[in-house]
């Protein structure tokens, strides 16, 4: 692994400092929720307390109806655009469903009640006075406080104005009350205005339908028969007790707005949903213009989005607590129906936000057992989990802000320091690689860095060792030479000795050791001769020119002078040219040491095999021979000097011929090659062919 690659991995450790502060912040996130909701719960408990008795539901009561209180201006046309739309319908009026059939919705404005009806699968059915025949009825029914009940009858003969009359039918002389009927492809509408009940009044109303079996009734008082006969007028209903008619109170409303904190939300509700007052607590931040950042803070921002990402990622998706305008209904509300404490439960709302709830009974002076008396209340406390983060990690999202910006800049320093360290080594390396060729001889002094580190102490050693590697290089160069010198005088004089003694006469003992002395003589002279040769074929390559010429005619003559000497070379060349560039002296001298050293080791009855090859960028000359296959250790290092094979004593080989054919080689820009065959050896030399546009040498 290389150093910058390393100093990255350590650099990218240090992450781990902001991966901790992000658990932490996990941790931290769990232990306040839950001590936001342990204080949404006392706080819920002391408002409870708090909440006057005339607010709280004395009569019993087992449905209410809630008219909300409007501002804007209604206009009495049966049709309802004018009402608040369904924020998922856009144009359509939101109505809360009663039944399969009915939808409604109530509303104060000034000193009237609006109601307005909407009824679906069922086809209007219009009373016909001339027939005889009975069309769909709405009965209103409703009871002051301290009066009794009282009831009218709303009907139409066709679409438009409706005709209110008594509880039988029979006609008023005026009337309050004020409507229109309207039709639609699946049912029709009704639209009313009536003057405002007194507080505390109670308030309800049936649809009948006539069907071919009878009246289907349906409304806020629950389906009732009447008689079957549908051209009789309808009996007196049963009197269940009516609903109760509640609206939203402001002055819960301000209470509830003293103790909303920031970014909650504190609602008041009744057993069946209905909101009977709501506060908000300011927001917990304003968004600000993300223009007008710096950097930091813009950072910032980021990392609390993307702790807001993890948070919700972790944490329960939550139960769903629906609100459809002023109604609330799901399942924390049905469980908290059951308990006599209150309830803290994870929420969800309509737009898919988590929100802590803590949902609490509330009955101001009255034991958990006198509900049955009243219409309980529950009051919800709702918070955001983003306004928790917001609240309570804003200065921990500096902290891991900055912490990351740091670790950045950290990792870019190690970065651009691993840089410039692997520069300055590679550069060494650079230096080093320069001043020795190919072959591993060194050819030029390394200079040596003045830098007062490691790397510059290193890069000194370096060149300290070059130079001796240089020195020592020259010295064995040079030692073949000068030991080839030292020893050509007294070998001259050992010789002419020698000579001199086999005149005088030696006796027959005397002349075994002549002829001993001889052939010493002769062997020494062979080894001083090849040590020399390599070293005069290197001085005489500086001063050779190269020409183009055909090497297989070169190398078909060599071949054919061997043949003649020993019948077991072959040779197997290209009909066509071969053109090389180069010295053809130089290639024969080189392929006779290939061949003398082919003979050396081929048995008798083996054969050598001279093979010449025609390519386009190359041409490839081998000498191959039957034999003992090259160790494997030996095959990289079979062309350096004083390297052989052969057996000591033998006739003076000190490995120098393969050595010649290197030097060959290197001058002809060749490849140069052994390796072992299926029964013997193989040479090879690779030369490059010259561009065939030129013509040859002359």
């Amino acid at each position: 692994m290389r150093l910058k690659q390393q100093l990255l991995i350590v650099g990218a450790l240090t992450f781990l400092i902001p991966l901790a502060g992000i658990q932490f912040v996990v941790q931290l996130e769990e232990a306040l929720r839950a001590q936001e909701l342990n204080r949404m719960t006392e706080q819920a408990q002391r408002i409870a307390r708090l909440l006057p008795a005339s607010h709280t539901d004395t009569v019993a009561a087992a449905r209410t109806i809630f008219a909300e209180t409007f501002t804007r201006q209604l206009i009495l046309d049966g049709y309802g655009d004018d009402w608040p739309n369904n924020p998922e319908q856009d144009g359509v009026p939101l109505l809360y469903a009663d039944g399969e059939h009915l939808q409604w919705r109530a509303a104060f404005k000034d000193e009237q009640l609006w109601l307005f009806l909407k009824i679906t699968g069922l086809s209007p059915v219009f009373a016909s006075s001339s027939a005889g025949t009975i069309g769909d009825r709405l009965i209103l029914h409703w009871k002051e406080s301290g009066s009794s009940r009282q009831e009218r009858v709303i009907e139409a003969r066709a679409p438009g104005r409706v005709r209110v009359s008594g509880p039988r039918g029979e006609a008023l002389p005026a009337s309050r009350i004020d409507g229109v009927w309207q039709t639609h492809p699946d049912g029709f509408t009704v639209e009313l205005s009536m003057p405002r009940p007194p507080p505390g009044s109670q308030f309800g109303f049936n649809l009948q339908h006539p069907q071919h079996d009878g009246m289907l009734t349906v409304g806020t008082l629950g389906p009732e028969e009447s008689p079957a006969d549908p051209g009789k007028p309808p009996l007196a209903l049963a009197q269940p007790e009516l609903p109760r008619l509640v609206e939203d109170q402001p002055a819960l409303q301000n209470i509830l707005r003293s103790f909303a904190g920031p970014g909650q939300s504190l609602t008041l509700i009744n057993a069946e949903g209905w909101q009977l007052a709501q506060a908000t607590g300011a927001e917990p931040g304003t968004v600000a213009d993300i223009d007008r950042f710096d950097p930091l803070e813009l950072l910032q921002q980021v990392v609390l989005q993307g702790l807001r990402v993890l948070l919700s990622a972790r944490q329960d998706e939550g139960q769903a607590l629906t609100v459809e305008g002023s109604r609330w209904y799901g399942k924390p509300l049905e469980d908290a129906r059951t308990e006599t404490g209150s309830t803290t439960v994870l929420t969800r709302s309509a737009q898919g936000e988590s929100m802590l709830t803590v949902i609490t009974p509330v009955v101001a002076d009255k034991p958990r057992q006198s509900i049955a008396d009243g219409q309980p209340r529950y009051l919800v406390s709702r918070l955001s989990t983003d306004a928790l983060l917001s609240l309570s990690s804003t200065a921990l999202g500096q902290v891991l802000a900055r912490s990351l910006l740091f670790m950045v800049a950290l990792l870019l320093i190690l970065v651009g320091y691993a840089s410039w360290l692997s520069w300055r080594v590679a550069r060494l390396r650079q230096a080093v690689n320069g001043v020795v060729d190919a072959d591993g001889r060194v050819t030029a002094v390394m200079e040596p860095s003045h830098a007062r580190d490691e790397l510059g102490d290193l890069s000194r050693q370096f060149a300290s060792l070059v130079a001796q590697i240089r020195s020592y290089t020259s010295y064995l160069e040079s030692f073949a030479r000068k030991l080839s010198h030292e020893l050509k005088t007294p070998l001259a004089v050992m010789r002419s000795s020698l000579d001199n003694l086999k005149h005088c006469e030696p006796t027959p003992a005397q002349t075994v050791y002549l002829e001993r002395a001889s052939d010493g003589a002769e062997r020494l002279s062979r080894i001083l001769t090849a040590m020399s040769e390599a070293t005069r074929l290197e001085k005489s390559l500086t001063r050779t020119t190269s020409e183009r010429f055909d090497l297989a005619v070169v190398v078909e003559a060599v071949a054919q002078g061997y043949r003649s000497l020993d019948p077991r070379v072959d040779y197997l060349g290209p009909t066509q040219p071969c053109v090389v560039l180069g010295a053809a002296d130089l290639l024969v001298q080189a392929l006779d040491k290939l061949l003398e050293n082919a003979r050396d080791f081929t048995p008798p009855e083996g054969r050598i095999e001279i093979r010449l090859e025609r390519g386009t960028s190359e041409h490839v000359l081998s000498v191959c021979n039957d034999g003992p296959p090259l160790p494997d250790a030996m095959a990289e290092h079979i062309f350096d000097s004083f390297v052989t094979l052969r057996e000591p004593g033998g006739e003076g080989h000190l490995g120098q011929g393969l050595v010649i054919v290197r030097l060959v080689a290197a001058f002809h820009r060749a490849k140069v090659a052994a390796r072992n065959r299926k029964g013997g050896v193989c040479f090879t030399l690779r030369l490059p062919a010259p561009d065939p546009t030129q013509s040859l040498a002359t």
